[in-house]
């Protein structure tokens, strides 16, 4: 009985996700009233979550997508552990922002950060941002990354690169 309501809870999270999703990609913004109701059912979701088989895979698999939509960590807030930090380097890596790590600590911050300053190096071609790397190895192989990008789109003198 507990495992058939935690498949009708998830497949109502499910659905709700869809039609939010598709409510905000087809206007392709928001108000701020249509965020705060977006939020609110998001913590209905969450309340259904409690009857889950498995609560944390439900509160994931319904705080995620929505704080990426929304590009806001501080939904994230609302997971606890390795939820969270996936959660926000999610949200960080879409929208190319270090800033947007600043919600986790320590060497989680720091992965994130250099998660998303290699990610927006090779999106922009530019490789005075791999300089902004935490870790030494990993700003190089940033620099590799990009130049390999630079030679294949034949855009060297563009880019700075010899």
């Amino acid at each position: 009985m507990w495992a058939m309501m935690g498949v009708v809870a998830i497949l109502l999270i499910v659905a709700a996700m869809v039609v939010i999703n598709i409510v905000v990609s087809r206007r392709g913004s928001y108000t701020r009233d249509e965020r705060v109701a977006m939020e609110q059912r998001l913590r209905v979701q969450l309340d259904t979550c409690r009857l889950a088989q498995d609560p944390e895979i439900c509160r994931r698999q319904a705080v995620i997508p929505q704080a990426e939509l929304l590009k806001d960590t501080e939904l994230c807030a609302l997971l606890d552990g390795e939820a969270k930090v996936g959660c926000v380097e999610t949200v960080a890596k879409v929208t190319l922002d270090r800033g947007d790590c600043q919600p986790l600590d320590g060497e989680n911050q720091v992965r994130c950060e250099d998660a998303v300053t290699i990610l927006k190096a090779t999106e922009t071609l530019n490789l005075a941002v791999c300089r902004e790397m935490h870790d030494e190895a990993k700003r190089v192989m940033c620099i590799d990354q990009v130049t390999a990008r630079v030679i294949d789109d034949g855009s060297c003198l563009e880019h700075g690169v010899d």
